[in-house]
């Protein structure tokens, strides 16, 4: 269960919801109007005020209906929100009227590595870097396909590339600090990446999911568990979060058979399937171990004949079925 887990999260987290930090900023100095409004929008986005964001940007539309810069914040608003067709079709769109785009380019290049498609967006960021090598998302989005891929030697060197170009690109930081765990780097020789990062208060809920993910599986179990505590108390509500630590904590009671550890992972749990937006069978699949090691057989009967309806197509959900029914 472990695994698909957080497989599953770090999908959803950073490839397909993508609330990532560092959005292109767009910067035109021969209308500073639209700068100001710019920065405000991705302020906004960065924040998930997704409705202000739109507003703003209809708002501008009005005013400058063929604006490149207005346009383009559109399109990175419309993948921010996971409107992949639409962004993709303006990003074309803008690019038509100029190859000579490198943020048109960009977002291109992260629609492409989202769906999967690793070659078509190299040549987007190949294209970009051949024109703008100084742009610093292009070098985060090459760094981030060579970390899918495992290749964290190389994606160590396009993070810090990104970093060095640009010190508010705080993804290509905090990727940075994560490949050097992976490349099984000392905890405490690079654990300040991570401190730092704290203190500049620019943070998402997806950077405590992978860093949370990364420590467990090396074997930082606690620090794991210590760091989904922190990232709950900057975003209490999330259910990710709320999922990881339900399933440490059943973790906990398993090998220690604290019961206090039960308790306050079914506390959390069901705090995670009421808060989110969208119900996930991984979370319902930690429910259910909370339930079978906590012994409530009854209760997980009748959850399991709930959630089966919901999904009626998952192999966790179906595997319970099975285990249950013997």
């Amino acid at each position: 269960m472990f695994k698909k887990i957080f497989s599953l999260i770090f999908l959803t987290a950073l490839f397909f919801s993508c609330k990532t930090t560092t959005e292109p900023i767009v910067y035109n100095r021969d209308i500073s109007a639209i700068d100001k409004e710019n920065e405000i929008i991705q302020i906004l986005i960065r924040n998930e005020n997704f409705i202000e964001a739109e507003k703003h940007i209809e708002k501008n539309l009005v005013l400058y209906p063929d604006n490149p810069d207005v346009l383009l914040m559109k399109a990175w608003f419309l993948l921010q929100t996971n409107k992949i067709a639409d962004a993709e079709s303006l990003f074309l769109k803008l690019l038509e009227k100029s190859r000579k785009n490198p943020l048109a380019l960009t977002g291109m290049a992260r629609i492409k590595r989202r769906t999967g498609k690793t070659a078509e967006a190299l040549s987007f960021i190949n294209e970009g870097l051949n024109y703008l090598s100084t742009n610093s998302f292009l070098w985060l989005e090459k760094g981030i396909i060579l970390f899918e891929s495992k290749d964290y030697k190389k994606a160590y060197i396009e993070f810090s590339k990104a970093y060095n170009l640009d010190s508010k690109n705080y993804d290509a930081y905090f990727f940075k600090y994560l490949t050097m765990l992976k490349m099984n780097r000392n905890l405490d020789d690079v654990k300040q990446y991570w401190e730092s990062l704290l203190n500049r208060k620019n943070l998402q809920s997806w950077y405590f999911q992978l860093h949370a993910d990364t420590l467990y599986s090396s074997g930082y179990k606690d620090y794991a568990a210590n760091v989904v505590k922190e990232g709950l108390d900057h975003f209490a509500n999330d259910p990710y979060l709320l999922n990881m630590l339900s399933f440490y904590l059943c973790e906990e009671y398993r090998i220690s058979k604290d019961e206090e550890s039960i308790k306050t992972a079914k506390e959390k749990i069901l705090k995670c399937l009421e808060q989110t937006k969208e119900l996930k069978p991984e979370f319902v699949d930690t429910y259910f171990l909370i339930l079978e090691r906590s012994n409530e057989t009854d209760l997980l009967k009748k959850e399991l004949d709930k959630y089966k309806k919901i999904f009626p197509d998952s192999e966790l959900i179906s595997g319970w079925n099975k285990k249950t029914n013997k």
